[in-house]
C-alpha cells in the first residue's frame, strides 16, 4: 500500500484559488503523457487537500473517464479511504497498489479537465464561506467521513450498474464543494443529495 501526503503549504488553500490550482497540477501531469498511473492522480490532487480531491474524482465519474473499466471502483476505493481520514482528522491517505498502478489516457485527462474548469471557475465566484461549523466543526466532518465512506463502499459494490456511479458521485461532488469552499450551506446540500442516492442503491440491492 502506498501512502498520499497532502503537501502542508498547499493543504490549506480554499476556494477558487484551490479550484483553479488543482486542475493547473492535474494539466501539467498529463501533458505529453500517453498513459497517467492513478496514484500519481490522487498523489497531485489530494496535494490541495480532501476538498479538492474529492471534488475532482466525484466529477470523474460524470465525464467520459468514469466509463473507464475500474474506475468507478477505483473512485469508490479512494472516497472511502478519505471518508476514514476526515472522520478522524488525519492527513494522508493510503491505496493499494493494484489501485495506484490503474491507468488513465492522458488525452481523456486532458478532455476531462477541459469540460470541468469553466463550471468549477463559475463555482469559484458564487460560492463563498457560510456556516463555517458544518463545514469545518469536528462534529459536522466526523458525519460527512462517515457518509463517504457509506458512498464509497457503495460505489465499490454496486458502482458497475449503469449511471448508479453518478448518482453516488453526486453527494460526494457536493461535500467536496463544501470542503473546498469552507461553505456550510453546500455541505446541508451534499446530505440531500443522499436521499436519492440511498433509494436507488438500496433499489439496485434489492434487485428491483
Amino acid at each position: 500500500m502506498t501512502m498520499h501526503a497532502p503537501d502542508e503549504n498547499a493543504a490549506d488553500q480554499h476556494g477558487a484559488g484551490a479550484l483553479n490550482g488543482v486542475l493547473d497540477d492535474l494539466g501539467r501531469l498529463a501533458e505529453g503523457r500517453t498513459t497517467v498511473a492513478f496514484g500519481d492522480i490522487v498523489s497531485t490532487l489530494g496535494a490541495r487537500g480532501f476538498g479538492p480531491l474529492l471534488l475532482i474524482l466525484s466529477l470523474f465519474l460524470m465525464v467520459p473517464v468514469g466509463a473507464i473499466p475500474g474506475v468507478p471502483a477505483a473512485v469508490g476505493l479512494v472516497v472511502i479511504g478519505i471518508g476514514a481520514q476526515v472522520a478522524r482528522g488525519r492527513k494522508g491517505l493510503w491505496l493499494p497498489q493494484r489501485v495506484n498502478r490503474l491507468r488513465i489516457e492522458g488525452q481523456r485527462v486532458t478532455q476531462a479537465i477541459a469540460v470541468l474548469r469553466p463550471r468549477l471557475q463559475w463555482l469559484g465566484r458564487v460560492l463563498h464561506r457560510r456556516l463555517p461549523l458544518l463545514a469545518e466543526g469536528r462534529l459536522s466532518l466526523m458525519t460527512i467521513g462517515l457518509v463517504l465512506i457509506c458512498l464509497g463502499i457503495a460505489m465499490v459494490i454496486i458502482g458497475f450498474v449503469p449511471l448508479l456511479p453518478l448518482l453516488l458521485a453526486l453527494p460526494a461532488l457536493v461535500f467536496g464543494i463544501g470542503l473546498t469552499m469552507r461553505d456550510g450551506v453546500v455541505v446541508l446540500l451534499g446530505h440531500a443529495g443522499l436521499i436519492p442516492a440511498v433509494i436507488v442503491a438500496w433499489r439496485s440491492l434489492a434487485g428491483g
